[in-house]
């Protein structure tokens, strides 16, 4: 866990407690909405018949975004899911890399940011994202945001055991 700290030195980025407009509030940090990506999921499932294969599904502080994979993977078809409702954000764009499938999610939303908070004193976590690994698996990415505008990215286990930490673009 000393590995974020580490890295946090070393880009020179310092990660401030607290919310601001993003989180809704500014009671607490900002934190995506990570309790939303199985229902999102489902509501795609749904929307399309049956369990799906997606690119990314990515949560943000009042959304998940999710991309779909369509003919055999070289497409992608977005949604939102904000409010319990699910919509489509256009036609297919061109796609490439891993997929899974959602169930392959498996992911605690109260527990995921934890180790994350307790080494950083709660910080500004702005997305969630899942990805595919190019196996059928996924990836789960916390993106950190610093008061000073810089970021890191928080690669992490579904039970928010921290796997590595890169500075963000």
């Amino acid at each position: 866990m000393r590995r974020l700290l580490a890295a946090l030195v070393a880009a020179g980025v310092a990660v401030a407690a607290g919310g601001d407009d993003d989180a809704g509030g500014g009671d607490g940090p900002v934190r995506p909405a990570i309790e939303l990506i199985e229902p999102a999921i489902a509501a795609v499932e749904a929307e399309l018949g049956g369990p799906q294969d997606f690119f990314e599904v990515t949560a943000e502080p009042q959304r998940v975004r999710l991309w779909v994979a369509r003919e055999e993977a070289t497409r992608a078809v977005p949604y939102v899911y904000v409010g319990g409702e699910l919509a489509r954000l256009g036609d297919p764009q061109g796609a490439e890399g891993g997929t899974f499938p959602g169930a392959a999610v498996d992911v605690d939303p109260d527990a995921v940011l934890d180790v994350i908070d307790d080494e950083l004193d709660e910080p500004d976590v702005i997305l969630f994202s899942i990805a595919g690994d190019g196996s059928g698996a996924v990836q789960y990415q916390a993106t950190v945001r610093s008061d000073k505008g810089g970021t890191l990215d928080v690669v992490v286990a579904g039970d928010g055991t921290i796997l590595s930490v890169t500075a963000g673009a």
